[in-house]
């Protein structure tokens, strides 16, 4: 199946919206993804000067979830990000939630999202012991897991090195590891939990 995605929408998703509420936004990407490529969005034909054969091409939905249509913007996209790196190590890690937190996700979604980025990030930034210097990095949210199911977390490459003080480089003296996972573990639970009760104290949060 060229678009299987689009399948999955058209065939589940009235199936899904009897056990779970409706989202604006999601309809919305769901129903552009589902006409993505299809004559609901218009098109153009080409023919062929030899033989007269005609083919339809019918325009993208262009929205920026759409797999369908977005493979040149990832590519470009890549291109860009390759400008940037540096000849250091890389690492890659993962900062995720407990399940139980996915209805307040789902419930408060630009809030805990944001919540995410942001105690991830100051947890990087809060290193002085052991690279002992401002390291760069790049966070991609997922909300979805491999099995599809909703799994609320962010992947971030984390380069292998910093700026001192001085703005002087320096390399990670490990190439298997940047910090060590228990200590930046702790530290994430600790940070997101204090912002996350602040914005609760704060009447922030939405609880269905």
């Amino acid at each position: 199946m060229k678009y299987p995605i689009r399948y999955i929408f058209k065939t589940f998703y009235q199936l899904f919206l009897k056990s779970y509420r409706e989202n604006y936004y999601h309809t919305k990407v769901i129903n552009a993804i589902s006409m993505c490529k299809t004559e609901a969005l218009g098109g153009h034909s080409t023919v062929c000067d030899n033989c007269g054969d005609i083919q339809n091409h019918y325009n993208s939905c262009r929205n920026r979830h759409c797999p369908n249509c977005q493979s040149l913007v990832q590519a470009k996209w890549i291109d860009k990000r390759n400008l940037d790196v540096l000849n250091a190590n890389y690492f890659h890690t993962i900062f995720t939630v407990p399940e139980e937190l996915n209805s307040v996700f789902l419930s408060n979604q630009e809030i805990m999202y944001k919540l995410l980025f942001e105690a991830s990030a100051e947890t990087l930034a809060h290193d002085k012991k052991y690279l002992g210097a401002d390291t760069g990095f790049i966070s991609i949210l997922h909300t979805h897991g491999s099995n599809l199911s909703y799994h609320p977390h962010i992947h971030v490459i984390l380069l292998g090195g910093g700026l001192t003080k001085d703005l002087k480089f320096k390399h990670s003296t490990s190439e298997n590891y940047l910090f060590p996972a228990r200590v930046i573990a702790t530290l994430f639970r600790n940070i997101f939990l204090s912002n996350f009760t602040d914005l609760y104290y704060k009447k922030r949060i939405i609880f269905f």
